[in-house]
């Protein structure tokens, strides 16, 4: 087992390569690209974070592609990246994410809106999530993209602010619900 510190060493001076796999064009190179890195991602989820945005951000342009196959990947490990690696305290993350929901091409609108309702539902953004009286940081911001996504333009990515894959409710987190948001 690699110890965290020489991971990130070692991770850094790669970081360009993976990223340069990952944006292949060719559908296979980016598969199997984004296949690794799911399974760094997935086994080092504390010591991904310092490269988590650095990924992020080509992953959700890969939703402009046309090839299924690379957008499909790119979604998937986009997904497992915000599943898997909590967020520090200035948000970087959900920065990349804000940034993708503004962005000017509608696939990566609706990309980033999933993403967004991904954020939502996972287990480490639950407490910054709850309501209270001094309500955090994280959570207004949250809320602040969330009536960004009710004004887009593009129906379909609206729909991600509201429903998910399954079909449910995205904004139903119960945390989310137990207070209305828009007040």
């Amino acid at each position: 087992r690699v110890s965290p510190d020489h991971f990130h060493k070692l991770f850094s001076r790669l970081a360009g390569r993976i990223l340069l796999q990952l944006t292949d064009r060719r559908s296979q190179v980016c598969k199997l690209g984004c296949l690794e890195i799911g399974a760094i991602v997935v086994s080092r989820k504390s010591e991904f974070l310092p490269f988590a945005a650095m990924f992020l951000t080509p992953l959700f342009s890969l939703a402009k592609i046309t090839k299924k196959v690379i957008a499909e990947a790119a979604s998937t490990l986009s997904f497992q990246i915000i599943k898997h690696v909590a967020d520090d305290s200035e948000g970087t993350i959900f920065s990349v994410i804000k940034a993708s929901c503004g962005d000017r091409a509608r696939s990566v609108r609706r990309e980033g809106f999933r993403m967004l309702q991904a954020a939502i539902k996972c287990h480490h953004n639950e407490s910054t999530l709850e309501w209270g009286p001094a309500a955090p940081e994280t959570r207004k911001r949250f809320l602040e993209l969330i009536r960004h996504g009710v004004d887009d333009s593009d129906a379909k990515a609206t729909t991600h602010v509201f429903t998910g894959r399954d079909g449910r409710l995205a904004c139903a987190h119960p945390s989310v619900l137990e207070s209305p948001p828009f007040s």
